[in-house]
């Protein structure tokens, strides 16, 4: 359900995808939120990355969920955290609970910012793997969220919500690979996920 820059372990995957209408934007968005068992096996730092079907996702797109920690448990209402939206477009790094996120229109572009990510959580340049993303995925948003540590840890659930390319079709992250590999389309994989849909537009 991710892929990993570097090699991981990652179990108890659970992902939520739905849709929505912003308030502000008088627009149907979509919602992502994810979250797992994480263990990091590199070195250094660590980053998921995510492909997201939208032209654009700000600072002001991520939903910081470290007050909700059990919302894909509970399930609560994800709508209320939506705010306004940027117009800015760039490779962006900004903060979000416990990670450090790098949003780009090209994953080749997020090396470049790398280095704006604190030493601990940030992992090495891999460009196998961003170059696999730009050659798969022509358009889109490339979202990294950067960890570190060695420890298991239940990581917080993250999020974020966007506007779609197809307001009613909900897109689902299910590409796996965490060996610091690219995907490898079609290989078979554990299966210790749980989605969850919703419509609240």
């Amino acid at each position: 359900m991710c892929v990993t820059l570097q090699n991981s372990h990652m179990a108890e995957t659970k992902v939520f995808v739905g849709r929505g209408f912003h308030p502000d934007l008088q627009r149907p968005v979509h919602s992502l939120v994810y979250q797992n068992q994480v263990q990091n096996l590199s070195k250094g730092g660590n980053g998921m990355i995510i492909h997201l079907p939208t032209d654009q996702v700000n600072e002001v797109n991520l939903m910081d969920l470290t007050s909700c920690p059990h919302i894909l448990r509970d399930m609560g209402a994800t709508n209320d955290v939506l705010l306004s939206f940027d117009i800015t477009r760039s490779v962006k790094v900004c903060r979000v609970g416990s990670y450090h996120v790098i949003l780009s229109e090209r994953a080749k572009l997020i090396g470049s910012a790398l280095d704006q990510v604190p030493a601990d959580v940030r992992p090495e340049v891999n460009p196998q793997i961003l170059e696999w993303y730009d050659t798969t995925f022509e358009e889109g948003v490339f979202l990294l969220a950067c960890f570190g540590g060695n420890e298991e840890i239940d990581a917080e659930p993250f999020g974020v919500w966007y506007e779609p390319w197809y307001e009613r079709t909900l897109s689902v992250p299910c590409i796996d690979a965490h060996d610091g590999s690219p995907p490898k389309l079609g290989e078979m994989v554990d299966r210790d996920h749980r989605i969850y849909v919703g419509d609240t537009s």
